[in-house]
């Protein structure tokens, strides 16, 4: 099966990662995930989605992760045009340099504004 949308938003087993114990997204190894275009993982307990490539899920345009313990974002993934990181830990802007086509960027409810120098665009 190929999955197109994949929801784990309020999962009974409150996702606390998205890696593996031989380090490789849990997603890619379990999961046909190269047709994925949705991915939402809100309201859980990661702590990082940066597992999440290209090369993993090649047409992943939207991700929603709110509401986690995410601290840090770093994200290369050229399609995504959503991301939704309402409610997590972050006090740094996220590096989505290698996002090219974000459309909608949600950042409530974190303390970038926290830290002096984090909105800094370079």
């Amino acid at each position: 099966t190929r999955w197109e949308t994949l929801n784990f938003n309020r999962n009974d087993c409150a996702l606390e990662t998205l890696w593996s114990s031989s380090d490789e997204c849990v997603f890619t190894r379990r999961l046909n995930v190269l047709a994925l275009v949705r991915l939402d993982v809100s309201y859980n307990r990661l702590a990082s989605i940066n597992c999440l490539r290209s090369d993993f899920v090649p047409l992943l345009t939207e991700i929603h992760a709110a509401c986690n313990q995410i601290s840090s974002v770093n994200l290369h993934l050229p399609r995504l045009s959503i991301l939704n990181l309402t409610a997590n830990r972050l006090i740094m802007f996220p590096d989505l340099s290698g996002a090219c086509n974000m459309q909608r960027l949600y950042l409530r409810r974190n303390r970038i504004g926290d830290n002096p120098g984090s909105c800094q665009l370079v």
